[in-house]
């Protein structure tokens, strides 16, 4: 096999690996713009206080949007990602507060 062969295989199995990781990159902030929106969407609906439950609830609609996906993570997992979006929405939430007060006092 020549040099030109070799090099030619290399870039193209580097292709492929570069488009698969962008795949996956991408199908996870899907998932995760989801997540904000659902996790919003059961606080909306069950309200404060009921931790376990919002999460159960978003859980199940995890594994009926994302079957697939949510055959390589774990609940735990899982959960650790909503703790981020709670985090997440809740700082949004304060950016917002603190401008609209900002914004009221001018």
């Amino acid at each position: 096999m020549e040099i030109y062969e070799i090099i030619a295989l290399c870039m193209l199995g580097l292709t492929i690996i570069l488009f698969i990781i962008s795949l996956i990159t991408d199908k996870e902030n899907r998932v995760y713009s989801w997540l904000l929106g659902a996790v919003a969407m059961a606080e909306k609906q069950i309200g404060s206080g009921k931790g376990q439950q919002k999460l159960q609830t978003v859980y199940s609609k995890f594994i009926q949007r994302y079957p697939v996906f949510s055959v390589f993570i774990s609940f735990e997992t899982f959960s650790r990602w909503v703790d981020i979006a709670l985090d997440t929405i809740r700082t949004t939430l304060d950016k917002l507060l603190e401008e609209e007060m900002d914004y009221g006092e001018d």
